[in-house]
């Protein structure tokens, strides 16, 4: 819009002129430097000062959307990067109620799942002899609950042995355990420190604070620029009853 402006400034310098014309044709004598100060000099500095402000306004603006435009693109590359993320699941290890102790590789109660098997029934609970309906892990003997959960650990962890063995042992083992039952989180932990030591996983563990989906969110929004693993203990053995 360059051709605006110089149209402008030409119909300044005509109006100066004229403006310089019709206040000197009264006088016998014109003064050269004044004449044409008020014809060109003055409307040109003021065409100048207009300009100067125009493009002064034009940057700021330009600078504002350049900000607008940079916190777009910042959006647009998070919300990008939050809908490529996503979980390979290496391995699972389950154990249910349908899960007898001598299946080793867990195809009973896969097998048992598949046929839709009844897991509750009524049957004595953890504290009480008196009949109740529900679902429960097999014990072993008279296994208590601290001798069950270590028994399912180290079982869950030689299941994910070989899992792990695949998998480089500088990679970072991200651990979140889940618990609802008797034992206290720093049993449950105590324990599971235990067991992983008697096993073979080689990987770096870090322990993280936090539970349900919104921890696996969390950890998926972390910026990573080298691969991670997350492994998620979740157990329930001989929850309070209200």
């Amino acid at each position: 819009m360059w051709w605006v402006w110089l149209l402008f400034l030409l119909c300044w310098l005509a109006a100066g002129t004229c403006w310089a014309i019709m206040s000197n044709k009264d006088k016998l004598q014109i003064h050269t430097a004044d004449f044409w100060q008020t014809a060109l000099i003055l409307p040109a500095l003021f065409w100048l000062i207009l300009l100067a402000l125009r493009i002064a306004w034009y940057k700021g603006l330009l600078s504002m959307a350049d900000g607008w435009d940079n916190d777009r693109e910042q959006l647009l590359s998070r919300e990008i990067q939050r809908g490529r993320r996503h979980l390979a699941i290496l391995g699972v290890s389950l154990h249910t109620a349908l899960r007898l102790p001598d299946d080793r590789d867990g195809k009973g109660q896969r097998e048992a799942l598949r046929n839709n098997t009844p897991a509750l029934k009524t049957q004595p609970s953890w504290w009480s002899d008196e009949g109740i309906r529900h679902s429960r892990l097999l014990r072993i003997g008279d296994e208590t609950p601290e001798q069950l959960v270590r028994r399912i650990m180290s079982n869950t962890l030689n299941e994910l042995t070989s899992v792990l063995a695949s998998v480089p042992a500088e990679i970072p083992l991200s651990l979140i355990i889940e618990s609802d039952g008797s034992l206290s989180v720093s049993e449950i932990q105590s324990t599971w420190r235990q067991c992983l030591a008697n096993s073979h996983i080689r990987q770096p563990v870090t322990y993280l604070e936090g539970k349900g989906l919104q921890m696996i969110d969390h950890w998926l929004d972390q910026p990573m620029t080298e691969p991670s693993l997350m492994l998620i203990v979740a157990l329930q053995v001989a929850p309070k009853t209200g």
